[in-house]
């Protein structure tokens, strides 16, 4: 998987502020997902929750737009895709997260199910990646990554992206209060590296536009990231932002 730069990252995210809430946002959340993760198939589903399973009640794919199954496809999905691993450690759990086929279920006995059978295999899925984020009253949103080989485990970058989102998600259920801090809490070099650092600079490139060593850039991150009680790029350009 290549590398996820953070100013990639905040770029894709940026496309999530402000996007209407609905179906518009799961739309540019699932353009999000296909820019980070690699894959040959994608989807988007919003379900709601009946208990301890979930009920699908519309469809996303890039080329066909939004559609409700009929009848029978929910009667398949019933006997087959709401028993799959992902499906359920997501209801149990019930948090923004990213859960792959692979960590939770064997190969040799994920292709004896009917779901492979049935769905991967037609689509050529071998493994995927999905991510989870509640949304609100009982709605959840799946976004769907296939891919034609076992996924290997998120880059610590993405394994935060479900958690960024929420907080990106329009009329989000309410929340504790994030502490929000000032940039006057930063010194007028440390505003200039994190300036930088939102522009998606890396350390040797905000090295050269501030004549200083690289070190003295990372140990301005440093201070940054405990003065704003975070402990990665991403997350400091977001809570500087705030």
């Amino acid at each position: 998987m290549p590398g996820v730069s953070s100013g990639n990252l905040l770029e894709l995210l940026g496309t999530l502020d402000g996007a209407p809430s609905g179906r518009p946002w799961t739309e540019a959340a699932l353009g999000v997902w296909k820019g980070l993760v690699p894959g040959h198939y994608y989807s988007a589903l919003h379900c709601r929750r009946q208990g301890s399973r979930s009920k699908l009640e519309a469809l996303f794919q890039f080329g066909h737009g939004w559609s409700v199954p009929d009848e029978r496809i929910l009667a398949n999905l019933e006997k087959i895709g709401w028993v799959h691993p992902v499906t359920q450690r997501a209801i149990q759990e019930n948090r923004p997260a990213i859960f792959r086929r692979s960590e939770l279920v064997g190969e040799r006995n994920w292709r004896n199910t009917d779901h492979f059978n049935l769905v991967d295999q037609p689509l050529g899925i071998v493994d995927m990646s999905v991510l989870f984020l509640p949304m609100q009253a009982g709605l959840h949103m799946m976004l769907v990554c296939g891919r034609d080989s076992i996924v290997e485990n998120p880059e610590p970058a993405l394994a935060r992206l479900p958690h960024l989102m929420a907080r990106l998600l329009p009329h989000a259920q309410p929340k504790p209060p994030v502490k929000r801090v000032s940039s006057a809490k930063l010194t007028n070099r440390e505003a200039e590296v994190m300036h930088w650092v939102s522009e998606g600079k890396r350390n040797a490139e905000i090295a050269l536009i501030l004549d200083l060593s690289p070190l003295t850039v990372r140990t301005h991150l440093e201070h940054i990231y405990a003065k704003l009680d975070v402990d990665n790029r991403v997350a400091a350009v977001l809570q500087w932002a705030a």
